[in-house]
Formats: structure tokens, sequence, C-alpha cells
């Protein structure tokens, strides 16, 4: 009989998800026959568990406990069942313990911030999600309502942004993220101390289209982060339609993407605005002629170099 119980388990470790954070630990350190009782138990206890009673389920651990002392694969039953049945200190208690032999262990960390999220505890429950990010950089969604949920608005904003340069936002997200820029002034997110990272610009531009900030976060972009680049290079002339710098940019951005043709096209198109200032002048022949080197035409690339030296003159 005991037999064809490991079977049943073995068979529903195969097949099912849930039983795959479940798992029977099997233990050299006791005989076949006490191994065999543990997982007897060990499986009464997800069985009970399953129909919802928390707290038989609990007693059948109780016998694994006394079968193999302090096993981590247990601890964490116990915590699962004890926060199911909303008794959330025992529930830290254990699944700590477990945690204290598998600290890395992605479920119990997830099952750990849960807890930590019913007892409003959201420090600490951030602290723990950005670890899970660390190795799971998906899970960056689940981090912006942490930091919602304790009200750190201005860290919810600069992820939003961060993770909308990088890999998009959800539609809920997005919604989210305009209520929050357009709330800026009550809740303090407006970014109004010392700006000094690429995402400190972010914020501050989305808050107030600040050309001077735009100027400031085009600089730091284009040596930190391409993509970042291009996006605002594009809305920045969107935005500032005749500020002919912008179209330098914008140039810088096209050529980083391989899009030469475009370049020049932008660039032509922004000397119409450059009004008897030289040093401008220069920066639209300086990425003429660079777009012209990179796309290989020699003769353009040095036309251009000699209307440099020309106007420095």
């Amino acid at each position: 009989m005991k037999r064809v119980i490991l079977l049943i388990v073995l068979f529903l470790g195969f097949n099912s998800f849930c039983f795959s954070q479940d798992s029977i630990p099997v233990s050299k350190d006791v005989g076949e026959e006490k191994n065999l009782q543990f997982q007897e138990f060990f499986f009464k206890a997800l069985s009970e568990k399953a129909i919802r009673n928390y707290q038989k389920a609990i007693l059948y651990l109780e016998k694994c406990n006394e079968i193999l002392p302090g096993n981590t694969t247990v601890f964490f039953e116990f915590s699962k069942n004890y926060y199911l049945l909303g008794r959330n200190q025992e529930a830290k208690l254990y699944v700590n313990k477990a945690l204290e032999k598998d600290s890395k262990n992605y479920w119990m960390l997830l099952h750990l911030i849960e807890i930590l999220k019913k007892e409003k505890n959201f420090k600490r429950a951030i602290k723990l999600q950005k670890q899970l990010v660390k190795e799971k950089p998906n899970k960056q969604e689940n981090l912006v309502y942490l930091y919602l949920q304790d009200e750190d608005y201005d860290n919810a904003l600069r992820l939003m942004l961060k993770m909308e340069s990088e890999v998009g936002l959800s539609d809920n997200l997005k919604e989210i993220k305009e209520r929050l820029l357009k709330v800026n002034d009550n809740r303090n997110i407006s970014v109004k101390k010392k700006l000094t990272t690429l995402q400190d610009y972010i914020v501050d531009f989305e808050s107030n289209n600040s050309l001077e900030v735009l100027f400031e976060l085009l600089n730091l972009a284009e040596k930190e982060n391409s993509n970042v680049f291009y996006q605002y290079t594009e809305k920045g002339l969107s935005l500032f339609p005749v500020q002919p710098l912008l179209y330098v940019y914008r140039a810088k951005a096209l050529n980083q993407k391989n899009q030469y043709q475009k370049a020049i096209q932008v660039l032509k198109t922004g000397l119409d605005f450059v009004v008897d200032n030289p040093s401008v002048l220069n920066e639209f022949y300086k990425e003429l002629a660079n777009s012209y080197k990179l796309l290989g035409n020699t003769n353009k690339y040095k036309e251009f170099l000699e209307k440099i030296k020309y106007n420095d003159k």
C-alpha cells in the first residue's frame, strides 16, 4: 500500500505545477521503512491542505518532523498552512527557518513577501522583491506595486519610467504612471532635489517638459542608454521643433541605430532653424560629416570637414 502511495506521489510530481513547490523530500539519513512513513505522512499533509484542512495538515507535518527533524520542505509546508490559517507569526517563523537552510529559494522568498504584505511590512517586502528581481528581471512589476502599497510614489514612478524605456509597461501601469505624473505636486513625485541619475532627469522632464532638463537628459543618455537617447530625441523634437540642437541629437541617435540617410535628412531639415550661430552650425557640420563617413561617402565627408574649418576662421 505504501509503495502504491509513493507511486501516486511521483505521478503527481510530474504532472502538477503545485507539486513542484510541495515536492516530497527523500532522505538517506533514515531507513527505508521510515522514509516510506515520512512520504506517506507528507502526502497526507498535502492532501489535507488541498481540501483546506490546514490544521489536520499540520498534524501530519508534525509526524514528518518527528521522523526527519529540521527538513526544509517540511518547514516550508508548515509555513504555508499557518499562513492559510491566518497565523502569520508562525508562518513567518517556519519560512525563516526554511530560508536559513536555503536562503535563495525563489518560492520561499515569494511566500515570505506575501506574509510581509499581509503584515503591511512593505519595506521588508520591497527589499526581498529587489532580491528576486536580480534573479528574475521580469518581476519588476511586482516591485512597482509594492512601492505603491508603501506609498513610495517617487520610486514607483522611477521604476515605471525605467521599465517603459527598457521593456515597456502593461496598460494598467501606463495608466498609473500617467496618474502619478498628473498629481506630482500633491505627492511630491517631482524630483526637486539635486538631479544626478538618468532616471532623475527622466522623471523631472516627464513632470515639466523643461528644455533645459531635456538637454541634460540627452547628454547623459547618449553615454549611458542608447534606447533612452533614441526615445527622448524623438520626443524632444516633437515638443520643440524649432530648437536646432535637438536635430543634431536626433541625428546622433539615428546614426547609433545605423540609420544614416535618415540622420542626414534630419540634419538638413534642422539647418533651416540655425540663425547666426557659428558654434551650432559647426555641430551640424560635424554630425553631417560623421553621417557621410558612416555611409561610406568620402567626398561628402571631406566636404563637411572643410566647412567646419572654414566656419572656424
